[in-house]
């Protein structure tokens, strides 16, 4: 000890006598494993690798599947992909001015130019591999390939946002603690309770729990195995980079660097310093610009993507930063958490302001080119009135966050487009139920501005992410939610937007299962039971999650199996029933060519063994209930006439096409 003290006097005269020479630092010499480590804080090569391997292992097994990959395209695919001329040439017609009549034509049968970056990857897949010679036909396997490996891609992304969700939550910046120590005293006791649930391999099990949620959740893969949703899938990838790299930019220099130094108390110090400067300037760089214009590019539901970073700041780093600023280890009253609240959304408006600068001037460029910022599809008909769109969508919004955990009910197409439904009891409970939970929310941003104690800090935590999470999920669906278009509820809406929940679920587990009452650590066999636990229950979800994705993967292995999904659970849904027909009516024709290759219509079905009159039944009365439903419906007439003129029966055929054109003059 006392040679110590010796060497320390030592130092400090040296010092004295040189005092330039004892202020300098010297900077590390960049290094592969340095520049490694700042693009992928904490986790490091072993735990980057494990994510990879994670994501792709789970997407492989889960796409690992002959008919799922050569399964037809559907819905909008069939228009967008599969007789869209545009797709055929690398950098054709990516963004053509579509207004008017040509954005009104029903075939849709041209590039999305509010999607150019989408279009071009599927002008890719048809250049490589995409089109199959022999057939001359499009070959769904490659863009289905392409969906797979894009979101393994944002499976890996989700868990590093999780990992680095969980290490802002655990530097607790705003924490202060109890004691009536001074000064430094009680700033290393608040920093040494704010590291001690971080690091080591339990704190990364965060990021591989969350990467094997999404990649497996049966919400996601449908989403995936929807050829067209190739939009929905880069415009998370824009919207996670920038989240990432806002993060990032946010916290300072690389976290690896500071995480594997031994004292976890300066470390802690170096955080909340690091943040007490950055947040003073704009968080905004190449990176994040780069990001935004990626997934603005490819789907421009990505315009929501710097509100939800500016909510993540608010509520994980600025809201506390103010707590501790004004208050000295006790709850401040209600005027000065509002004052907190005011100052805090000041900080981060002025912080992410660039971010914002930048979504404005690409409405403003798409304004002057197209002549609209929305969607240039919106379907503005009389489909649903506007009162009616937005009352169904806190039903949709409940609706979303239930399936992402429990996957039932899973389909391409939902029958939620009728006014009928504005005026059901479900729409009412949760148009109030959403009210509750807006107000909550309020009150518990609030909590987290007022609350200083030690005491409250776990609960103040699990309030944190758990807010984290509902306003990640909220604001990625807010988009779609106001905008009026064709379908109240639309699954893949949601792809982006459950992995803020995925990742609040998984960091609150973690968190409640660690010891947090007691200032002994635990023991190691306590230790390890609790990551068994975790581990054991994660496991669970997400082997459930993998088997109820591999039952769906048959919805896409036909068109017949996709809308047989859709007419078993919504048995009124008449598009269901419509299109299950239609289906059923095209695998008559190719049984028919089957017997006569020159014209089905001469065909004798008694005499043809390919010809299925049980599939011929069903079609008809399909067709029929749909009249009965709608006298006046004219597809389900013109399905009627197809039926008896794929049989032969011409006249009768005649006759029904005739009604067509008197019910529909858009099918005459």
């Amino acid at each position: 000890g006392s040679s110590a003290i010796i060497n320390n006097k030592n130092t400090k005269k040296q010092q004295s006598k040189n005092p330039a020479r004892s202020t300098s630092t010297k900077k590390p010499k960049s290094s592969p494993s340095n520049t490694f480590t700042r693009i992928v804080p904490d986790l490091g090569w072993t735990g980057f690798t494990m994510l990879i391997i994670i994501a792709c292992s789970i997407v492989y097994t889960l796409s690992n599947d002959t008919k799922l990959l050569s399964g037809p395209f559907m819905l909008d695919a069939i228009n967008k992909l599969k007789e869209n001329p545009e797709i055929r040439t690398i950098g054709s017609s990516l963004m053509n001015k579509r207004i008017g009549s040509e954005a009104s034509n029903p075939n849709l049968n041209y590039n999305d130019p509010s999607r150019p970056l989408a279009s071009l990857s599927f002008q890719l897949n048809y250049r490589y591999g995409g089109f199959n010679e022999s057939t001359l036909q499009l070959d769904p396997t490659v863009f289905r390939i392409t969906n797979f490996v894009l979101h393994a891609l944002n499976a890996v992304l989700v868990g590093w946002i999780a990992h680095l969700l969980h290490r802002t939550l655990s530097l607790n910046i705003g924490s202060s603690s109890t004691s009536n120590n001074s000064g430094g005293d009680r700033k290393v006791k608040a920093t040494a309770t704010a590291t001690a649930t971080t690091g080591g391999i339990d704190d990364k099990m965060v990021a591989f729990a969350t990467t094997a949620l999404f990649a497996a959740s049966p919400f996601n893969h449908s989403v995936a195995s929807y050829t067209y949703a190739r939009s929905d899938i880069m415009g998370a990838t824009g919207t996670f980079l920038f989240v990432i790299f806002g993060l990032e930019k946010l916290l300072g220099p690389s976290l690896a660097s500071s995480s594997s130094s031994s004292n976890s108390n300066s470390n802690n110090s170096f955080y909340a310093h690091s943040y007490d400067k950055q947040r003073k300037k704009f968080c905004f760089d190449l990176k994040m610009f780069i990001a935004i214009i990626f997934g603005l590019f490819s789907k421009q539901l990505t315009v929501i993507a710097p509100a939800v970073l500016l909510f993540i700041h608010l509520v994980l780093l600025e809201l506390p930063w103010q707590r501790k600023k004004s208050s000295d280890g006790d709850s401040i009253s209600i005027f000065a958490s509002m004052a907190n609240v005011l100052n805090s959304l000041i900080v981060t408006l002025y912080c992410h302001s660039l971010s914002f600068i930048t979504i404005a001037l690409y409405f403003i460029t798409r304004l002057a080119k197209f002549g609209s910022i929305a969607d240039l599809e919106l379907i503005t008909v009389n489909a649903v009135s506007y009162p009616c769109y937005l009352t169904n969508q806190p039903y949709a919004w409940f609706r979303y966050g239930a399936t992402l955990f429990y996957p039932n009910g899973i389909a391409l197409d939902h029958n939620l487009i009728q006014d009928k439904f504005c005026q059901t009891k479900e729409t009412k409970v949760a148009c109030v139920a959403l009210f509750l939970v807006f107000c909550v929310m309020v009150v518990r941003t609030f909590n987290i501005a007022r609350s200083a104690t030690t005491s409250s800090a776990s609960t103040s935590s699990l309030e944190q992410i758990i807010l984290a999470g509902l306003g990640w999920f909220g604001l990625n669906i807010l988009p779609s939610s106001v905008t009026i278009t064709s379908d109240v509820y639309c699954e893949r809406r949601a792809y982006a937007a459950g992995a803020g929940l995925y990742s609040a679920f998984v960091i609150c587990m973690f968190d409640l299962l660690k010891k947090k009452k007691t200032s002994k650590p635990s023991s190691t066999s306590l230790m390890s039971m609790r990551s068994i636990v975790y581990t054991s229950i994660i496991a669970a979800l997400v082997g459930y999650f993998m088997i109820t994705s591999l039952d769906a993967n048959q919805n896409f292995y036909s068109s017949e199996a996709l809308w047989r999904n859709v007419v078993s659970q919504y048995s009124d849904s008449m598009r269901g029933r419509n299109n299950l027909a239609n289906s059923l009516s095209t695998q008559i024709q190719e049984q028919l060519l089957g017997c006569n290759s020159n014209s089905y219509a001469t065909v004798d079905t008694k005499t043809c063994p390919a010809f299925n009159s049980t599939m011929y039944s069903e079609a008809e009365s399909l067709y029929y209930s749909l009249l009965q439903s709608n006298p006046n419906d004219g597809y389900a007439m013109s399905g009627i006439a197809r039926l008896h003129y794929l049989t032969g029966h011409a006249e009768t055929a005649i006759q029904w096409w005739r009604k067509t054109a008197k019910a529909d003059h858009m099918l005459a």
